[in-house]
């Protein structure tokens, strides 16, 4: 029994909402606005509370072709303002919807603040009813989800839309919509299901959380985004770094000036800018041969000229602990840089016992 009420309630509804031909007269429901504008006959607006509460606006437009169907259309209009025309637009139908959703949802509503308006132009006709559904929408800490009080006994009371008809739900100020279903136009905090729409069990619905929220999850990605990027430029410049550590040069032990001295010159006891006498260029100290580096600045050399180096100084043959010793370099780096030499075909490894002896191959002597 209480399914066939529900049943009735929603042929009410859709007689409301629908293209049926008003039963007062010769005015009827037309397919399109009839104004010329792209306005659609039927529409539904939920502007929504942050509390649950939900304003509704449902509108109906109708044609008027002539005298006759004009003076059915006020009397409508006047039954309708009075509250007197029961079948078209009653607020009793959405007063038992209300009760209903209110019993399968465990929140008490209400149906509040009826009004009614109607207007007229050179050619058509509008009736809306204006109302406060308390509680219409589930509200969690600061998410709002809409959707149950639109289902009774497991169906939607409105299950379609036609090709003229719209269904709008508004979020409130400083809230955004989240996600949708089915799948609808979202702009601006503003849900939209335009006509033909086909709504399956459980639709339609929407939630809406903070406008904050949803920036934080942005904000949250850029500078995670941000994050990444430094780090992999800060990798990026230590891999160089250990490649080559050029150094600035410094005050050598012959008495040369290094950068600082060219960048400030010495002042005397006085405060006053001093001249340090012209001396005797030091002769140049002897070459070493043993010095695989010899008349040349480490530094400014590749890491493989640097092994090269050290190999030909050691009759092209040195064990490769004897070279992470020479160079000061970690065993990780010596033994990638041994690895990356051998396939360019530079060097020979030779594994003897648990050590490895390096050998340069002889176009590189």
């Amino acid at each position: 029994m209480r399914t066939l009420l529900v049943t009735a309630w929603i042929l009410c509804l859709l007689a409301a909402i629908g293209g049926a031909t008003v039963v007062a007269g010769p005015v009827a429901a037309s397919d399109h606005t009839g104004d010329g504008d792209e306005n659609p006959t039927q529409t539904i607006e939920i502007d929504l509370e942050a509390d649950g509460d939900a304003a509704f606006s449902v509108r109906k437009r109708f044609t008027l072709g002539g005298d006759e169907e004009r003076e059915a259309f006020d009397r409508l209009a006047r039954e309708f303002e009075s509250g007197e025309a029961d079948g078209e637009f009653s607020a009793t139908v959405f007063e038992r919807i209300a009760e209903r959703a209110s019993e399968e949802t465990g929140r008490e509503m209400a149906i509040e603040d009826v009004s009614r308006e109607t207007r007229t132009s050179d050619n058509a006709g509008t009736l809306e009813l204006r109302f406060r559904w308390t509680n219409f929408a589930a509200t969690s800490e600061d998410t709002i989800e809409v959707g149950d009080a639109l289902t009774i006994d497991g169906e939607p009371w409105l299950p379609s839309l036609s090709a003229d008809q719209r269904l709008i739900i508004r979020a409130p100020e400083n809230y955004a919509v989240e996600n949708a279903r089915p799948e609808a136009s979202v702009e601006s905090g503003t849900v939209v299901w335009e006509g033909p729409q086909q709504f399956e069990p459980g639709q339609p619905t929407a939630t809406l959380v903070p406008s904050s929220r949803t920036n934080e999850d942005f904000s949250a990605l850029t500078v995670g985004l941000g994050l990444a990027l430094v780090a992999a430029i800060v990798l990026l410049v230590y891999l160089l770094s250990q490649r080559r550590s050029p150094t600035l040069p410094s005050r050598g032990d012959g008495g040369e000036r290094g950068w600082s001295a060219l960048i400030t010159p010495p002042v005397g006891d006085g405060g006053e800018e001093t001249t340090e006498p012209a001396r005797d260029p030091e002769p140049e100290p002897a070459a070493d041969p043993d010095d695989p580096f010899d008349g040349v600045d480490p530094e400014l050399l590749s890491d493989e000229e640097r092994v090269v180096r050290l190999l030909e100084a050691n009759g092209g043959r040195m064990k490769q602990a004897s070279i992470v010793t020479e160079t000061n370099w970690s065993n990780a780096k010596v033994s990638q840089l041994l690895s990356a030499m051998a396939e360019e075909g530079r060097i020979e490894k030779l594994r003897i016992g648990r050590e490895n002896l390096i050998t340069l191959v002889e176009d590189e002597r």
